[in-house]
């Protein structure tokens, strides 16, 4: 499916027929990784820059949890746990002792190694592409092309003042965030309640013009409540 510096991703169906992802750790990649860092050190040195070893021992460092899989599987793990409030959300969670699909006759620890991480398959949206859809979806709503929609964005933080201003408001609180959830729902179900009634009144049978549509708007999940869980 996918390769990167340290690793390989593939498809896979295990015994169960449950589909999952396999991210497997190229052999000896540490070893070369843990090679590299001592060439650069070499060289700072021998071009004196000796004061910058310290920096690149800390770099190094940094990267050693990367090695092990272990870790990403217990983080996952964990995520997954926390997102189990939000129905519309689902973070993949790992074959581990844990997951019901672990063959504990052989694997008693579960499928995840310190080289081998193996979690379930979701299939989704990229994205780049839920970005687009939600774009498009924007600009349906306002009567405009995705075209003008996207040139008066850029039009407007041209202004490097405007910019600065976005890009320092301060994100919604949770409170906030569920008043806003809440508004929408109510909102829904006034409007909703209106049609009907319209539709099965004097609306009935479109004489006096077609019927209202039901509308509902699209469940939406509390971003700062997402966040606290996660992180």
């Amino acid at each position: 499916m996918a390769a990167a510096s340290i690793g390989q991703v593939h498809k896979a169906t295990l015994l169960d027929g449950t589909d999952v992802v396999v991210k497997v750790q190229y052999p000896e990649v540490e070893q070369y990784f843990e090679a590299d860092m001592l060439c650069v050190k070499l060289m700072c040195k021998m071009c004196g820059m000796g004061d910058t070893i310290k920096m690149i021992d800390e770099f190094s460092k940094s990267f050693e949890d990367e090695f092990d899989y272990r870790g990403e599987s217990g983080n996952m793990r964990i995520c997954a746990d926390n997102m189990k409030q939000f129905p519309q959300v689902y973070i993949p969670a790992p074959v581990d002792k844990e997951h019901p699909s672990s063959t504990k006759d052989y694997f008693p620890g579960g499928l995840c190694t310190r080289k081998v991480l193996v979690m379930e398959r979701v299939i989704g949206l990229p994205i780049k592409k839920k970005m687009n859809n939600c774009l498009a979806a924007l600009a349906a709503e306002q009567g405009k092309t995705v075209k003008q929609l996207t040139d008066e964005y850029e039009e407007t933080f041209k202004d490097p003042v405007k910019m600065k201003e976005f890009m320092e408001q301060a994100p919604p609180s949770e409170f906030a965030t569920s008043c806003g959830l809440y508004y929408l729902l109510s909102r829904d179900i006034v409007r909703n309640a209106f049609a009907q009634t319209y539709n099965y009144t004097i609306g009935l049978g479109g004489i006096l013009g077609a019927p209202i549509d039901v509308k509902w708007t699209p469940s939406s999940v509390n971003g700062p409540a997402v966040t606290k869980l996660l992180y």
